[in-house]
């Protein structure tokens, strides 16, 4: 097995353009996810591109970003392994359509990279130093087919170091953009009817006969279709240190874990073959003073956008226009509710249950507060976001 600084590449997930992903472990067992960038790319003009969309994913939607070498003859980021896609998103952001690898295809790893120094880094965002990132010249074991004339042609080079450089940065925040759905007023356009993910082998599909759990009267008022850009709220609050909360651990059929406010508490509400419903929030005497439904269904394979439609078609969103937030998740947000000031949040995801493997699961989070309490629902959309959010 090769090697890209204190990672072990042993598995080819998907592949583009401009570059392959693989799964790989670390000296410790850990796993990851490592973007690698084609030579023919990186000579082509990619480099900076590359390096530029890893340092932006990872300031504006937290990638996990765990090490990075952008000046060796074959660049590469790696991510840790818990958040769906991990470093695919680097390729994703530049436009690129990643081909998941057949299971059967032999792992043959494109690079090996002698023990050097890599790049100093930070959990959140890589620091690369020039002067100290560059390694001893990887062996190239293996490049996508295809001459460099092949690739995809690299960004314009600047005419001035200053201008130049900042339009390019410009240009690659705004493709980002469009890729995650973080900047709002963003138009992000439905794509075709397949499961753009970075799978090897695909989740089961369920059978016929399982039981969604899908409400069984249409819904009063849905969303309104079809959703619009938006992204999510920059300034959407998120749990600190100092709020008292709790971890939600082990709730069956989730298989994630989230944060809720310590007053908060979640009982199972309904039970299907294929879903699970609880009701998450502050009891009351007449339901709940804060809180509501937190639901999760199987989503057939191939969890097209045509399937995700009709499921979120079915879903009650008091009327409102659905915003988009990446390809996988929408959501809505009111301030009156059935006529009534009171904070209403609709939220709409889509995750792999198993990572890297198929999108096969549907969220849904329905919650309603006191407008002065509407924070609490919000941070708890927040945590259950960075616990399932798919690109």
């Amino acid at each position: 097995m090769q090697t890209v600084g204190p990672y072990t590449l042993h598995r080819k997930l998907s592949s583009c353009d401009l570059g392959e992903v693989w799964a790989a472990h670390d000296a410790a067992d850990r796993p990851f996810t490592v973007a690698v960038l084609a030579p023919a790319a990186a000579e082509g003009g990619w480099r900076d591109a590359f390096a530029a969309a890893a340092n932006t994913l990872a300031r504006s939607d937290g990638l996990p970003i765990t090490g990075a070498n952008h000046t060796g003859p074959v660049p590469w980021v790696a991510c840790a392994a818990e958040q769906g896609a991990g470093a695919a998103h680097v390729f994703l952001a530049l436009g690129q359509r990643l081909t998941p690898t057949p299971a059967e295809e032999p792992a043959t790893p494109p690079v090996a990279e002698r023990p050097g120094p890599v790049a100093p880094t930070s959990p959140a965002v890589p620091v690369v130093d020039p002067s100290t990132g560059g390694t001893e010249p990887p062996t190239v074991a293996h490049r996508p087919p295809g001459p460099p004339s092949s690739y995809p042609p690299g960004p314009p080079p600047a005419a001035a170091p200053g201008r130049g450089r900042g339009l390019l940065r410009f240009a690659l925040v705004a493709l980002v953009a469009l890729a995650l759905g973080a900047v709002g007023g963003l138009l992000v356009a439905d794509g075709p009817d397949t499961d753009r993910t970075t799978t090897g082998t695909p989740t089961a599909t369920p059978s016929p006969s399982v039981d969604l759990g899908l409400p069984t009267a249409p819904p009063r008022q849905p969303g309104v279709e079809p959703p619009i850009g938006g992204g999510w709220p920059a300034a959407a609050p998120t749990f600190t240190a100092t709020d008292r909360t709790r971890d939600v651990t082990g709730l069956a059929g989730f298989g994630f874990s989230f944060r809720v406010p310590a007053d908060w508490s979640c009982t199972e509400a309904g039970r299907t073959s294929g879903s699970v419903r609880y009701r998450c929030g502050i009891p009351a005497a007449d339901g709940l003073t804060v809180g509501g439904d937190l639901v999760v269904r199987q989503c057939p394979r191939l969890c097209t956008d045509e399937r995700r439609a009709e499921l979120r078609r079915q879903e009650e969103a008091w009327g409102l226009q659905w915003i988009r937030s990446g390809e996988f998740t929408t959501w809505a947000e009111t301030a009156r509710v059935d006529g009534t000031p009171r904070y209403g949040l609709v939220y709409l995801s889509y995750w792999r249950s198993v990572p890297e493997d198929a999108v096969d699961r549907q969220l849904v989070l329905r919650m309603t507060a006191p407008l002065e309490r509407a924070d609490e629902v919000r941070k708890v959309a927040a945590s259950i976001r960075d616990a399932t959010f798919t690109i």
